[in-house]
C-alpha cells in the first residue's frame, strides 16, 4: 500500500483526499516508479472540478512527476531499477507515492537535473515548447502577447519566447509578478486589475497588434485576446483558469481573417519521438540557461488541497510541486525539539539555509555563517538560535509557544565541500544555493 490523492467526487480543494491506495506490481510495457516529486498544474484542477472527466470515479490525479524506478514489468530491457525519469501527460494518477506507468511515456533525467526542478518543469516545459515552436513558430521581429505571464507555462514561455528575438508583452495581477515577468523576459508588462490591456497592448504595438496571442485564462480574457491580434494573427488558447470561454462564431474570426487553435500538449506528445524532442529541447533549454525553472513553491502531497487553493485564489506564482511526505520529513514536531545538523568538517565558514515551514507560518530563509554568532529574524512561531559546543555541530532550538505543529524542513549548502548530514551525503560540486531536501537527525 502506498499513500496517494484520491477523488470520490468533483467538487472543491476539500474533495481531494489522502488515502491507502494498492497499485500493484507492473505488468508487460510498465514500470514501477518511486516519485521524488509532483509537479501541480492547472489541469488538475479542471479534473477534480468535473470540467474535464476522468474515466473512473475514483481516480487519482496529477499528469507529472519525477522518481525512480523500483521494479520493471516482463521483457523491458531499456529500462532498470534506479533509473531517475520524469513524466508528463496520460496516464493520470501521478498524486502518489508511488505508481505505475508506461516505460514508452517516461524520459530519462540528466544528471544535472534535479527531480524537483524536473517535475515542476516537464509538463510547463514541453507546453511552452508546444507553443512558441509548434502553434505558432515565433521568430525574431514577432510580437507576442502572453496572459498570465507569472504563471507555471507563462514564465518559461516568456523567457523562450525572448531568447528567439521576439518582443513580449505579458498580463499579471500583482507588482511582485510583474517584476518576476520583467525577470523573465517581458518587455512589456500589464497590470490587468489597473489597466485595460486591449488599450495597453494596442498603445505599445502603435495600432498594429501582435502577431499571436497565448491564452490559458480563458473566459475572462478570450475576447480582448481576440481583439489585440493583427489581421492574419494567431490565437493560441491553451487553458480557462478563469472559466470555460463562451461560444464564438466563425464570422468573429473573419474580420481580420484571424486563426484559432485550442493547443493541448497530448496532442503534440502522442509518440514516442514527439515526447523525446519535446523534453529534449526543455532539458537542452534548462542546461544552456535559456530557462531558469522557478519552483516558488513547494508543499506535502497530504496538503495538496491547500496547494490547490493557493493556485486558484492566485497566490502562487512559477511552478508549484507537491512532495511525498516521506521525502519531505514531514513530521510532528514536539515544542522546544533541537533540530541538530552534524557537518564534517568545519574549517572555512559555510553557509546553508533553512527553509522552514509550518502550518502556521512559512519562515524565511535563515543564512548563518557557522563561524559566527547566527542572527535570526523574528518569526511566528519563534525560533532560536544557538550555538554547541561542538566545532562540528550545530543546533537550532524550537520554541513553538506551546502549540503542537508540523514542520517540514528542506535544507540548501553552499560553498561545495562534501558535507554529512544526518545519514545523507551532499557530494563535491554541490552547487551554492541549490536546494537540498534532507532527512534530519532529529533529538
Amino acid at each position: 500500500m502506498v499513500k496517494a490523492i484520491r477523488i470520490h467526487e468533483f467538487g472543491g480543494p476539500e474533495v481531494l483526499k489522502w488515502e491507502d491506495v494498492e497499485i500493484g506490481e507492473p505488468k508487460e510495457g510498465e514500470i514501477r516508479v518511486k516519485n521524488k516529486a509532483i509537479g501541480l498544474n492547472f489541469i488538475d484542477v479542471y479534473f477534480r472540478k468535473g470540467v474535464y472527466k476522468a474515466s473512473t470515479i475514483p481516480f487519482t490525479p496529477g499528469v507529472e512527476a519525477a522518481g525512480v524506478v523500483t521494479a520493471v514489468g516482463p521483457g523491458l530491457t531499456d529500462r532498470k531499477v534506479g533509473d531517475v525519469v520524469a513524466y508528463a501527460g496520460n496516464p493520470m494518477g501521478s498524486y502518489a507515492e508511488e505508481q505505475i506507468l508506461p516505460a514508452d511515456r517516461v524520459v530519462p533525467l540528466p544528471p544535472s537535473l534535479d527531480p524537483i526542478v524536473a517535475a515542476s518543469v516537464i509538463s510547463k516545459g514541453m507546453t511552452a515548447h508546444m507553443l512558441v515552436v509548434r502553434c505558432f513558430k515565433v521568430e525574431p521581429g514577432h510580437t507576442v502577447l502572453v496572459q498570465a505571464a507569472a504563471g507555471g507555462v507563462g514564465s518559461l514561455l516568456c523567457q523562450w519566447a525572448n531568447a528567439l528575438g521576439a518582443t513580449v508583452i505579458g498580463t499579471v495581477s500583482t507588482t511582485e509578478k510583474a517584476a518576476q515577468a520583467k525577470e523573465d523576459g517581458c518587455h512589456h508588462v500589464i497590470m490587468y486589475k489597473d489597466e485595460d490591456f486591449v488599450s495597453r497592448v494596442n498603445e505599445i504595438t502603435s495600432g498594429k497588434g501582435v502577431d499571436v496571442v497565448y491564452d490559458s485564462v480563458g473566459k475572462d480574457t478570450f475576447q480582448g485576446s481576440l481583439e489585440c491580434l493583427k489581421p492574419r494573427g494567431y490565437m493560441v488558447s491553451f487553458g480557462q483558469s478563469s472559466g470555460m470561454t463562451d461560444p464564438i462564431p466563425l464570422t468573429a474570426l473573419a474580420a481580420k481573417s484571424l486563426f484559432l487553435t485550442r493547443a493541448s500538449i497530448f496532442s503534440y506528445t502522442a509518440t514516442r519521438d514527439e515526447l523525446l524532442e519535446a523534453a529534449g529541447e526543455v532539458f537542452a533549454n534548462i542546461g544552456s540557461g535559456v530557462l531558469r525553472v522557478r519552483v516558488n513553491h513547494k508543499y506535502p502531497l497530504s496538503q495538496a488541497a491547500q496547494a490547490h487553493e493557493d493556485v486558484e485564489s492566485r497566490k502562487t506564482s512559477g511552478s508549484v510541486v507537491l512532495i511525498p511526505d516521506a521525502i519531505n520529513e514531514h513530521v510532528e514536531c514536539a515544542p522546544d525539539w533541537i533540530i541538530r545538523f552534524h557537518i564534517d568538517p568545519l574549517s572555512d565558514p559555510y553557509y546553508f539555509a533553512v527553509d522552514i515551514r509550518t502550518k502556521f507560518s512559512q519562515c524565511s530563509f535563515l543564512a548563518v555563517d557557522l563561524k559566527e554568532a547566527p542572527s535570526i529574524n523574528d518569526n511566528t512561531p519563534t525560533w532560536k538560535a544557538m550555538r554547541d559546543t561542538g566545532a562540528t555541530e550545530f543546533s537550532w532550538a524550537l520554541d513553538s509557544g506551546g502549540l503542537p505543529l508540523k514542520a517540514l524542513f528542506s535544507i540548501r549548502m553552499g560553498n561545495g565541500k562534501q558535507f554529512q548530514v544526518a545519514n545523507n551525503v551532499i557530494p563535491v560540486g554541490w552547487q551554492p544555493g541549490a536546494s537540498y531536501p534532507s532527512s534530519l537527525l532529529y533529538h
